[in-house]
């Protein structure tokens, strides 16, 4: 359900933004939203993740800072090229991260910002042989994850029309009305 009030709007994890956010945010917010519950990781999969990632509460990706106290760095993005991506909530694809990195990380996936320039890319910066292991590591994860990690699909067509019901609701506000609501179903299809 999104409900509209007094120019904000409530999503459906309780959330709260701003009408007057752009509908690029209201986008993602949508998609955030059709994602499915995290699933509970298996005893095989904690040792399989943990054997990879040094969980020692510093940034996985520098290696030189404490990750931040949220969740962490979706190793690959939830939302690209407007439309959710098949890539979830799931713990495999939250990789503890700094405030640095994840910012600089931004909406990419992990090995298009590794061979960005970004000056906040540890590649950019790590001794050679720092950046190897860092590079095998996430390699090594990778494979592992797209064997484990929860996905979803989303029909682009139907989030088209979610998004225009967002759209009509931002026209009913500019309108004057102070209070809209829209049930919303936002089925997801889970590949394991």
């Amino acid at each position: 359900m999104i409900e509209l009030y007094n120019l904000q709007v409530k999503m459906g994890r309780g959330k709260t933004s701003n009408v007057m956010k752009r509908l690029s945010t209201m986008r993602y917010e949508l998609a955030m939203d059709m994602n499915p519950t995290p699933k509970i990781l298996s005893l095989e999969e904690t040792t399989i993740r943990n054997g990879i990632l040094c969980n020692d509460g510093m940034c996985e990706y520098c290696r030189k800072t404490k990750a931040s106290g949220s969740k962490g760095d979706h190793f690959y993005p939830m939302v690209g090229d407007r439309y959710p991506t098949e890539y979830c909530n799931d713990e495999w694809n939250c990789i503890p991260a700094c405030v640095t990195c994840n910012s600089s990380k931004g909406g990419k996936n992990w090995k298009t910002w590794f061979e960005s320039n970004n000056k906040s890319n540890p590649m950019t910066y790590l001794p050679e042989d720092e950046k190897a292991v860092i590079l095998a590591k996430f390699t090594r994860y990778d494979r592992e994850m797209q064997k484990y990690c929860q996905r979803k699909k989303v029909d682009r067509a139907h989030f088209d029309r979610l998004m225009e019901i967002i759209r009509q609701a931002f026209a009913k506000v500019d309108d004057g009305v102070k209070v809209i609501e829209m049930p919303i179903a936002a089925p997801s299809v889970f590949v394991l």
